[in-house]
């Protein structure tokens, strides 16, 4: 995207206009052809990679959010600026007009597009301790559907099942359990979707270690009955 060519000086006014377009070229695809990133979508992980999306971003993916003070960050005021600008300075390059108000309009815009660049460029994950916590208060507002899985899973376990035949059943289990005021249909899209075992409560994100934890621990809310024998 960037490379030296765009730095050195033009060989006569023909080859600076072509150079001009050039940068024009560039501060349009940062302008216009990506996302700025929200807060929202950063903590959730929208735009990450790697397993479970906790990583960095991918770059050149989105204009990241930067968990920096609203005083100091100034991303959402430079694309909007940027943008308003854009038209300004492309109407006299193409018209050759080297004047003063070419001049005020082209620092204005490269300004814009180096700001927004840095924020292309930003694979770093400055939201990582929040993720975490998001992640935290969403096991513990889930504890009661967390530990009546435990509970069935670990009968499963105990009669020799696999575990992806447990998640297999426990998912057709709870599509068909009955719902009453206690346990509205609610409570229980928390743990399926679509008839089957939500991936928090799978082998992939839950374990029979997390598993004993929670039931040598108890709960005090309420949960729907256990059968005597893996449903």
């Amino acid at each position: 995207m960037y490379d030296p060519e765009v730095t050195r000086a033009p060989d006569d006014e023909a080859h600076f206009w072509r150079m001009v377009e050039d940068n024009l070229e560039h501060a349009r695809h940062v302008l216009f052809d990506y996302v700025a990133e929200t807060r929202e979508e950063a903590v959730r992980g929208e735009f990450r990679t790697g397993g479970p999306k906790e990583t960095s971003l991918a770059p050149m993916s989105v204009l990241s959010f930067r968990a920096v003070s609203s005083e100091y960050d100034q991303r959402d005021y430079c694309l909007e600026l940027g943008r308003a600008t854009f038209p300004v300075a492309q109407r006299l390059a193409r018209a050759r007009a080297l004047t003063p108000e070419f001049a005020q309009a082209w620092g204005v815009l490269q300004f814009c597009h180096g700001y927004l660049a840095s924020h292309l460029f930003d694979d770093a994950d400055t939201l990582a301790q929040s993720r975490a916590a998001l992640r935290s208060a969403v096991a513990r507002s889930n504890l009661p559907q967390r530990t009546w899985i435990a509970k069935l899973a670990l009968m499963g376990r105990a009669e020799g099942l696999k575990r992806s035949e447990i998640d297999e059943r426990l998912g057709a289990y709870i599509a068909s359990f009955p719902r009453s005021p206690t346990f509205p249909a609610a409570w229980f899209d928390v743990l399926i979707k679509k008839g089957q075992l939500r991936d928090t409560f799978t082998e992939k994100r839950f374990s029979y270690l997390e598993m004993e934890a929670l039931v040598d621990e108890g709960i005090d809310d309420p949960i729907p009955p256990v059968p005597g024998k893996f449903p």
